[in-house]
């Protein structure tokens, strides 16, 4: 299967391009506005230099219908994030998660592309009932969302029937290559002054995907796509509270005297959790990776450098 990867060469895009690439999907043609971060060449070296793997170096608002190359779906994973750097730079936040989409659409059309996978945010959803359903109501809390929430009506409504599409509400991305990022990270700097804190009662839930398993469920819907539709996808949802639990025992675990849990009280701030039911009964994807497994790893590769 041909496949286009914007944002190939990000943290999100880099776990896909090695699942695809495992599976021997190609050519794989990835999109990239800034220069590859350090090894991402050499790591891709060889389906670069045979042709499995294909760079453009473009502005994604540039393309155009007769540009590109010839492919059978479109994963966009490309997108200006976070809230405060979309707050920093309105128009280039505009320019990356709208008017890209917007191109995109119009190029997947022309060229007859079979297949749209859009890569969402949990914090569409607003506050209220979790964990949240496809269905419930979403609530535009910054530009952001505001963003996210005008793509997701562009994949909606400029692809209709035309093209299958799949906008996918994903949550915080972890693993091996986002070791300092995050909670953990947060929970690790606290562990080695000897505590860990957490406002409110710790009852507030977190969502998280292992990169791993969102490469799985990307290689899943190229394969068996599901009816056009938005889906959540979510390798796990935890509290605050057992989070830092776990992070407390495992961290005892290997072989540190344990950091004191302290609540600080207060009003909890928000939480999230998604339902992925719907996922579920739609494709053959399941999660695989589990947060104690993390935990373990992260605290090893952080204890082994400083923060």
């Amino acid at each position: 299967m041909r496949v286009l990867l914007t944002g190939a060469t990000g943290t999100g895009g880099r776990a896909i391009l090695r699942r695809l690439l495992a599976a021997d999907h190609g050519p794989v043609f990835g999109t990239n506005r800034s220069a590859p971060p350090p090894g991402f060449l050499t790591e891709f070296e060889a389906p670069l230099a045979d042709g499995r793997l294909q760079l453009f170096h473009q502005e994604l608002t540039e393309w155009r219908p007769t540009q590109g190359p010839e492919v059978d779906a479109i994963v966009h994973c490309a997108a200006r994030r976070p809230a405060s750097r979309c707050a920093a730079d309105p128009e280039a936040a505009y320019r990356d998660n709208v008017q890209a989409v917007r191109r995109l659409v119009e190029w997947a059309r022309a060229r007859g592309t079979g297949l749209f996978i859009h890569c969402s945010i949990q914090s569409v959803y607003a506050h209220g009932r979790q964990p949240y359903r496809e269905s419930d109501p979403t609530h535009a809390t910054d530009l952001q969302v505001a963003t996210k929430l005008e793509s997701e009506s562009i994949i909606e409504e400029g692809l209709g029937e035309e093209v299958r599409h799949l906008t996918l509400r994903l949550p915080h991305f972890y693993g091996a290559d986002l070791p300092r990022d995050g909670v953990l990270a947060a929970f690790t700097q606290g562990a080695e002054a000897g505590e860990l804190r957490i406002v409110g009662d710790g009852a507030q839930t977190v969502c998280f995907i292992e990169l791993r398993d969102l490469a799985d469920l990307i290689a899943t819907l190229l394969e068996a796509p599901p009816p056009s539709g938005i889906y959540n996808a979510a390798s796990e949802t935890i509290s605050v509270g057992d989070l830092a639990e776990r992070f407390q025992r495992i961290w005892q675990e290997q072989g540190r005297p344990a950091p004191i849990l302290r609540r600080m009280g207060g009003p909890n701030p928000p939480g999230f959790g998604l339902a992925c039911n719907k996922l579920f009964a739609a494709s053959a994807w399941r999660p695989r990776h589990r947060v104690d497994k993390w935990i373990a790893h992260t605290i090893a590769l952080l204890r082994g450098s400083p923060l």
